[in-house]
């Protein structure tokens, strides 16, 4: 795996947290729906009474993924910035936090370190090269 696929994957499990945050928002609002309809009809087990049910279950599956998306993030995060902060180069660090750990655009980088965006793009460039190779080392 390249360095840059490694440090990708990071973003990679926030998305799909963030993905399965909404999607449980939005099955607790549809269990809400359910929910009133059920308390105006006053039945004990009907096709409402059954989707509600499926609904509580769906709830429930997304709850335990958006769990191991964020313990992923957590770990992939943790194991990361380990790895990065072992750079000799500060600023090759620096530059691989904000754009992989921070999720800092090219230009953001840039206007807070105070370089053009294509010197951090090259410098970038030249993080990964270093980061590969302190993952090849560590990988023996």
């Amino acid at each position: 795996m390249t360095a840059e696929n490694y440090l990708l994957q990071i973003k990679k499990y926030w998305d799909k947290f963030l993905k399965s945050k909404y999607r449980i928002k939005e099955l607790d609002e549809k269990k809400g729906l359910s929910a009133i309809v059920l308390d105006q009809v006053k039945v004990k087990q009907s096709p409402t009474t059954d989707s509600l049910i499926n609904l509580i279950q769906a709830i429930e599956d997304e709850k335990r993924k958006c769990n191991e998306y964020y313990d992923k993030y957590i770990n992939l995060f943790v194991e990361a910035s380990g790895k990065i902060n072992k750079l000799d180069n500060r600023i090759y660090a620096e530059i691989l936090i904000r754009k992989y750990l921070n999720f800092e655009t090219e230009e953001e980088i840039a206007k807070q370190m105070f370089f053009s965006q294509q010197h951090i793009n090259r410098q970038r460039k030249e993080a990964l090269k270093a980061f590969q190779k302190h993952l090849d080392e560590s990988d023996v």
